[in-house]
């Protein structure tokens, strides 16, 4: 006994086995095989029907209108949801319908889908009607549950949509679907056969169970309803399957893709601040400042913590508003942010390649961080790394990207002497002309990048340069 309550499969099978023998003792107690057949009926049923080729081909064009309807509500799903999340007005349309669509039993949607398409289109049509509005509200869910750090570095990176798809909201909104899916699949094809039993197409389970149920047969209704069972679980099994995997094949779409050596050069314009304000409820961030970025420049807030260093860089990236005031200027901007921001699952090759493989190659992706991180620790998930380690995946991502204008908070944090001078050497080499802005409580950073002081300290005007 101590054995087979430890081995999993040996429990399993010894459930099975006690329902099995419960099963034949209640129908040996009912004695009657059209009121409840017994699993040996059941089974020799089974193994008639199985050498039958029509048996196969109903079971094969089922699961085609089932996974039809199932598929396409999955794919709408995605567009609306999407599309609403975007769009508020788009949901404020959808919503009611989608309610309405919930409140009404399946069967009375049954009965006008046969007067409008037909006993043959019936099935697809109300499994979509069960399974849309389910995964509708997963992907919303999804969306409004987003990463709002990893939502900004794609921003200021300016991920194309299709990448930004692929890498970010859909890692996003999987986990819901699946869960979704685990409820889904199986209501899909009870809904399914029911709309056969109704529309009663030809050449369907549906109509097989009908026939039975003709004909009195109970042990004929059992077998199909263990074909359905099976199949049921076989393709929940499947879809959860393949949405596991979904997240590997989004990436290696994403990154399928050669360095473009098209890549536009375009005419970089100093960035100006113009009497800029910028204020969190009562308090003053910045007041009243004004400062030129000339292309090439190398500054460096060199201030204490909650001097307003950190509000500086994300109004030049854009994800801060200025209360008052103007920047203006063409840049394109990558950034290193004060706190951690990678694709936490993927390796720090794959981190990198995804913002940059339109402009270096692979090899010049392993190169530039080969010169500051451990060859071993490329290609491990970056969540594997240490602190130090992922600020110079970081770095190095923010170097290579196609950027004109380079934002780095806090860079440097957590990295010893002689990693901190690799870094300093790989930031000049990788910087080339273009203008960077780091903001830095380290005195060293600014010497090793050779900037020129932007020290914000406040005075009756706002802060002096």
């Amino acid at each position: 006994m101590p054995a087979l309550f430890k081995n999993r499969r040996l429990r399993g099978a010894a459930v099975l086995l006690f329902w099995l023998i419960m099963w034949q003792a209640l129908s040996i107690v009912v004695n009657s095989e059209i009121l409840l057949s017994g699993p040996l009926e059941t089974a020799l049923t089974l193994a008639e029907k199985v050498p039958d080729p029509d048996f196969w081909l109903v079971i094969g064009l089922s699961f085609l209108r089932i996974v039809t309807g199932f598929t396409a509500a999955v794919v709408c799903s995605l567009l609306f949801g999407f599309a609403a999340w975007r769009l508020p007005v788009v949901a404020e349309f959808i919503n009611p319908a989608i309610t309405f669509i919930k409140s009404v039993p399946i069967v009375c949607f049954v009965v006008l889908l046969l007067i409008w398409f037909g006993s043959e289109n019936v099935t697809p049509v109300a499994v979509f009607l069960v399974a849309f509005p389910a995964f509708y509200f997963a992907c919303l869910e999804g969306l409004k549950h987003r990463n709002v750090r990893m939502s900004e570095l794609i921003r200021v990176f300016g991920l194309p949509l299709k990448e930004r798809i692929l890498v970010f909201h859909w890692p996003g909104i999987r986990p819901f679907i699946q869960a979704t899916a685990r409820i889904a699949v199986g209501m899909s094809w009870k809904s399914g056969i029911a709309a056969e039993l109704i529309g009663l197409p030809m050449k369907s389970i549906g109509m097989n169970i009908y026939q039975a149920k003709i004909t009195l047969s109970s042990a004929e209704i059992f077998a199909w309803t263990f074909v359905l069972v099976g199949i049921t679980v076989l393709c929940e099994k499947l879809v959860l399957r393949l949405l596991e995997c979904s997240e590997d094949h989004a990436w290696s779409l994403a990154l399928r893709r050669e360095p473009r050596g098209d890549m536009m050069q375009h005419a970089v314009h100093p960035v100006r601040i113009e009497n800029v304000s910028k204020h969190f409820g009562e308090r003053r961030i910045v007041s009243n400042f004004s400062v030129t970025l000339a292309p090439g420049s190398r500054l460096a807030l060199f201030a204490p913590s909650g001097s307003g260093k950190t509000t500086f860089l994300r109004l030049l990236a854009g994800l801060e508003k200025p209360d008052m005031g103007r920047i203006e200027g063409n840049a394109r901007v990558a950034s290193v942010f004060q706190e951690s921001c990678l694709f936490e699952g993927r390796s720090a090759i794959d981190n990198i390649r995804i913002f940059c493989s339109r402009y270096h190659s692979t090899t010049e992706i392993y190169a530039a961080l080969e010169a500051v991180l451990p060859a071993h620790s490329l290609n491990r998930p970056v969540a594997e790394l240490s602190g130090g380690m992922r600020r110079r995946v970081e770095l190095v991502r923010a170097l290579l990207s196609h950027a004109d204008l380079i934002l780095l908070d806090e860079p440097f944090s957590g990295l010893d002497s002689r990693t901190l001078e690799q870094a300093y050497k790989l930031t000049d080499e990788l910087l080339g002309e273009r203008t960077l802005v780091i903001a830095s409580h380290v005195k060293e950073d600014i010497a090793g990048l050779n900037a020129e002081v932007l020290q914000l300290q406040p005075t009756a005007a706002g802060f002096d340069r």
